[in-house]
């Protein structure tokens, strides 16, 4: 999912998959970088060492292609951990329950 800039001022956890801000969008890579530097956790999941991935609390440097196991690793331990926020869930995704149970 992608945020808007004015949503970084409301998280304390960055999390950038497989992008790269600062060449595709600089003015978000920069406020991105900003926050890292105030003391905002960033974490990186990418093969590549980009210059986020430098001043990442975290870079996990995935072999090239195994993003979405990542991603599929996460979904299963927030929905066996019922972390997810169910109504926001409900309001925005139909089949939510059909794809839980699933």
């Amino acid at each position: 999912a992608t945020n808007s800039i004015e949503d970084l001022k409301y998280t304390d956890c960055m999390l950038v998959i497989g992008a790269n801000p600062n060449a595709a969008h600089p003015v978000t890579g920069a406020k991105l970088k900003q926050k890292a530097m105030k003391g905002t956790t960033l974490i990186v999941i990418d093969p590549r060492v980009t210059e986020l991935a430098r001043i990442a609390n975290y870079h996990l440097q995935l072999r090239p292609g195994t993003n979405v196991a990542v991603l599929n690793m996460m979904l299963y331990y927030i929905l066996k951990e019922g972390l997810e926020d169910k109504k926001f869930i409900e309001s925005r995704l139909d089949g939510y329950e059909e794809f839980r149970q699933g």
